[in-house]
């Protein structure tokens, strides 16, 4: 994959969620499906933790698994595994044991995030996510789901950074101090559309998300390292994306998107 992904259809939120061995009382796996940074899911020791995942029945295509704001580090491990059937019996896609992400690639950051792109499985009605980890596994959220690819990459511009709500204010003597609080990414970029098909697409994603729902994005999918980490984000759109007809067969539209 080359072009921008966004998957806005997180069909781990409709499924219902366990943990094996259970999940610690007062930090349920049903956390993973709430997008506050205070509720995290948390193992009760150290070791293979599975999350679980089943539609009862009902099947979807899956094409990517992110889980974000984890404690994994360097060294940890999982395994991404589909079902055809509703409990966890007849396998359809296995990554087998890998790394999350690359090495080093977190390592100065307070968390990080592991995601796993693959070639769309249909009928896939249960999931299990399998992680090994030196420390007792955390994780803030989790999306399974589906991913559309755009048309064309942003334009040139897109700007990824951190804001905060961090304030400074200066002392009588010159000194300039912050009350510290916390930070979040945010990613702004342009995109265009040159078919119906494509600006219908992206006027479904505004119309199915909002600025209340959670998206996946990320720019650079695959590319791996730096580029890919710092062009990815689960978050929010400010405001639902709309198209603007600029010329013949031309949609233009912007978009910002702050993180969980």
């Amino acid at each position: 994959m080359s072009n921008l992904a966004i998957g806005y259809l997180n069909r781990a939120d409709s499924a219902t969620l366990t943990a094996s061995p259970a999940a610690a009382s007062n930090a349920p796996v049903t956390y993973l499906q709430n997008d506050s940074r205070g509720h995290q899911f948390a193992a009760v020791a150290v070791g293979a933790q599975e999350i679980k995942g089943t539609w009862g029945g009902t099947s979807y295509t899956i094409g990517c698994v992110h889980l974000d704001r984890t404690n994994m580090v360097d060294g940890d491990t999982w395994r991404i595994q589909l079902f055809s059937d509703a409990a966890w019996t007849t396998s359809v896609y296995d990554s087998g044991t890998i790394a999350p992400f690359a090495t080093g690639l977190f390592a100065d950051w307070a968390f990080s995030n592991a995601e796993k792109f693959f070639t769309p499985v249909a009928g896939v009605k249960s999931f299990k996510t399998t992680v090994t980890s030196a420390a007792i596994f955390q994780a803030s959220r989790i999306f399974v789901g589906p991913y559309s690819t755009a048309e064309y990459n942003p334009q040139y511009g897109m700007t990824p950074g951190w804001e905060t709500n961090s304030q400074q204010a200066r002392t009588d003597g010159g000194s300039l101090g912050a009350n510290v609080r916390a930070q979040w990414r945010s990613l702004s970029f342009d995109m265009f559309a040159t078919t119906e098909a494509e600006r219908a697409a992206w006027m479904e994603i505004g119309r199915y998300s909002g600025n209340a729902k959670a998206v996946w994005v990320s720019v650079f999918p695959g590319a791996g390292g730096t580029q890919e980490r710092d062009h990815s984000i689960m978050g929010k759109f400010e405001q639902s994306p709309a198209t603007k007809w600029t010329s013949y067969n031309q949609y233009d539209f912007s978009l910002k998107l702050s993180e969980l």
